[in-house]
């Protein structure tokens, strides 16, 4: 079964997934200091650099190639900004839900290369770390591809899991329907799923409990 969200439809609340947010912040732009709590936060940046800095002063710059995540846990307070002062950002950040409440709050930071996700899913964050993923704190794996118009790829699942897919750029077809940029898809009881591009697009897929 697939139920296909267009944009403006929430995204909450979808098993451990607790939202999708993409965003997008004018050169020089600060979204002000707030606060997070037992949640983890994926940043994925999609063009220009965002700048995090918390209350401890932690902080970093978060490029494209770069999936960084923060364990709020009991709490973290932060403030992010574009860190250009004349180039726009975009970036998307997804929230999940902790197996457990009041973690300790951390971050973690790699890179990948677009290259990696040519065609393919490349995983960016998972349960144990494994590979090249950042650790988040929940029986989830976050993927991404890059597929060029013509590709063809499979969403798969184990018995009992269920995906979520969201398409940031391009244009796809899955199960006969047409999704655009924005447009995202809530995935159960199904085992593979193909999806063909019909132009370069960016995907995320969310292997979920």
């Amino acid at each position: 079964m697939i139920r296909i969200r267009r944009p403006g439809e929430s995204t909450k609340g979808f098993r451990a997934l607790l939202g999708i947010e993409e965003i997008h912040l004018a050169p020089g732009e600060t979204i002000p200091v707030h606060e997070h709590h037992d949640v983890e936060i994926i940043t994925i940046v999609l063009e220009g650099s965002v700048g995090h800095q918390d209350a401890f002063n932690n902080g970093t710059i978060i490029f494209p190639g770069d999936i960084h995540r923060a364990t709020a846990g009991r709490g973290i307070s932060h403030e992010e900004f574009n860190n250009s002062a004349d180039q726009p950002a975009h970036y998307v950040q997804i929230m999940i839900r902790p197996e457990g409440d009041g973690l300790i709050p951390g971050y973690e930071q790699r890179m990948f290369i677009d290259e990696e996700a040519a065609g393919r899913w490349l995983p960016l964050a998972s349960r144990d770390g494994a590979g090249d993923t950042v650790t988040i704190h929940q029986d989830a794996t976050i993927f991404i591809a890059m597929p060029d118009a013509g590709d063809v790829l499979d969403c798969a699942f184990a018995a009992g899991r269920r995906g979520y897919l969201r398409l940031l750029r391009g244009a796809i077809r899955l199960n006969g329907e047409r999704l655009a940029a924005g447009d995202a898809v809530e995935i159960e009881d199904e085992r593979d799923l193909p999806l063909a591009a019909d132009e370069p697009s960016i995907l995320l897929l969310l292997d979920l409990p």
